[in-house]
């Protein structure tokens, strides 16, 4: 038997533990089980044991009660000679007894639901136990063995009494209630926290059911019986419903059923591409041009010259000029270029048709070869061609009374040319102080850009290489005399008395440049020398040969 207070093993028939002098209680309660943990007797009744708090259900039955042997013909047992001698407490008043420290967490003035059962069967122990004490005889005092050395008998200590019982009794009551506690605010606990870990889990893992998902669940489920001893044929299953459309999509889907492993090295950023640098554009070869070099060689020509010069880049449009290249200049035959340019913009917005008849009304006097064919009417193109071509003064006049004055200085000066202002007719009158025609050197330039780069559809670069080239003798004079023998040469040139004008188109097949010349108030053979002066300078500094 083990004794129920030290746990050590004591014999079947001690009334007292030998160790501890703790009473072992057979027949004090009218048991039908004894606890298997602290060797009690316990009601029949009882779930748990009321003195240790073990659950009773998985104890065995409890064997018959034993026949109460007299003390008198009891065995002395020898004790333990490994184990101290007990030492017996003095007796204290009812009044003196304190129960074992409880922690005041665990004390509570009303018991649980649970512990209720535990003290009613405490209860009905209680009351048995008086009489029981009574009806028990008194503990012998064990009797020292011959061997031993004279001694006095240890003096065993008396039973506990009822009250200190119970008070063991509720203590192991409320351990046990206090731990069915913690387990509860564990679950609880548990039952909360467990919800806001799956939501993590869903939105870390937030996929399709695949076909290895329904698979592995398949596996999973245990198998029936019945299906087991008739298996359907896996080909035409006679209960399987038709698979949905969502079913089968998501059967489709790639496997997602385990996380991508995090590898144990970050992955290095991969290395991004150098950029390449930017190529720096090359400065434009007209940049090279010094204006001071040209002003230079107008006062060793021309001095006392009104003049303006400008060179462009057809590519870019960089320009290089002398100081008045903006300044509108009396323009003589260079007119024909703005009236060029308002043709070919009306016939890009649809207001004017390229073979338009126009009646040549007058004829004018200096460089024409129309002067036979007042009267008649041309293709306002071919008006166009005799204009370029022979800076004819009849074709330019028939046009400019065709189109009206104002109607070509407003196309002009609408697109960024306001430098164009034409008034009277080449050779009508002796006195350009108050009625004359101007342009600049700038506005050329731009002008012919613009038609040469062929943003106009109807009249570009191809019609002004076939038509913009003087074909008497006036066309060698001034630029055109020392105009590079390769690529394309373009050119228009007025001239008078007091007066040279002149404008020319280079293309060596590479870089097109426009070179723009206008000076009066000197005379004619000096103005066209200083032309053919700059125009050696330019070509020569822009290489061109």
């Amino acid at each position: 038997m083990i004794c129920w207070n030290c746990k050590k093993e004591i014999s079947d028939r001690a009334n007292f533990c030998t160790y501890c002098a703790a009473k072992v209680e057979r027949a004090a309660v009218p048991a039908a089980k004894f606890c298997t943990e602290c060797g009690r007797a316990i009601a029949a009744e009882a779930r748990f044991c009321t003195h240790c708090g073990a659950k009773a259900e998985m104890h065995a039955p409890a064997p018959a009660a034993a026949p109460v042997i007299p003390a008198a013909e009891l065995e002395p047992i020898a004790p333990d000679p490994a184990a101290e001698p007990a030492v017996a407490p003095e007796p204290a008043a009812a009044s003196e007894i304190i129960a074992p420290d409880v922690p005041e967490a665990a004390v509570s003035t009303e018991p649980e639901p649970i512990a209720q059962e535990f003290i009613a069967a405490l209860a009905s122990m209680d009351a048995a136990a008086p009489a029981a004490s009574a009806a028990e005889p008194a503990p012998p005092v064990a009797a020292e063995p011959a061997a031993q050395e004279p001694a006095s008998a240890p003096v065993m200590p008396p039973p506990p009494s009822a009250g200190r019982k119970k008070r063991k009794g509720l203590v192991a009551v409320w351990i046990a209630a206090a731990a069915v506690l913690v387990a509860a605010g564990i679950a609880v606990g548990i039952w909360v926290i467990r919800p806001m870990l799956d939501q993590e889990d869903d939105r870390a893992d937030t996929r399709l059911p695949s076909a290895s998902d329904t698979q592995l669940a398949h596996d999973l489920l245990p198998e029936d019986p019945a299906s087991a001893e008739t298996p359907e044929p896996p080909d035409a299953p006679a209960s399987a419903e038709p698979e949905s459309p969502e079913k089968s999509a998501a059967s489709q889907l790639p496997d997602q059923t385990q996380k991508p492993k995090k590898s144990e090295k970050p992955e290095e950023p991969a290395e991004l591409p150098e950029p390449e640098p930017e190529p720096i554009p090359e400065p434009s070869p007209v940049l090279k041009i010094d204006p001071a070099i040209m002003d230079s060689y107008m006062a060793g020509r021309a001095a006392g010259a009104v003049w303006a010069f400008a060179v462009m880049d057809v590519a870019d449009g960089e320009m290089v000029g002398s100081a008045r290249m903006n300044d509108a200049l009396s323009s003589s035959a260079l007119l024909d270029i703005p009236i060029l340019y308002a043709v070919a913009a009306m016939h890009e917005d649809g207001t004017l048709a390229l073979d338009a008849p126009v009646r040549i009304s007058r004829v004018t006097a200096g460089r024409t070869v129309l002067s036979n064919r007042v009267g008649q009417t041309l293709p306002l193109q071919d008006l166009l061609c005799y204009m370029l071509q022979y800076s004819d003064n009849t074709a330019s006049n028939a046009l400019m009374e065709y189109l009206t004055f104002q109607t070509i200085n407003e196309v002009c000066n609408g697109r960024g040319y306001g430098s164009v202002s034409l008034n009277n007719y080449i050779l009508s009158t002796t006195d350009y102080t108050q009625n004359d025609n101007y342009v600049s050197c700038a506005d050329l330039c731009g002008m012919l850009r613009e038609l040469y780069s062929d943003q106009f559809a109807g009249i570009g670069g191809k019609f002004l290489r076939q038509n913009m080239l003087i074909q008497d003798s006036a066309a060698a004079s001034g630029i055109g005399k020392v105009a590079p023998a390769g690529g394309s040469f373009m050119n228009l040139n007025g001239q008078k008395s007091d007066k040279y004008n002149e404008v020319a188109i280079v293309d060596d097949g590479t870089n097109a440049y426009i070179v723009a010349f206008m000076a009066s108030h000197v005379s004619m053979d000096h103005l066209t020398a200083a032309a053919q002066t700059c125009g050696e300078y330019v070509f020569g500094t822009l290489e061109l040969k």
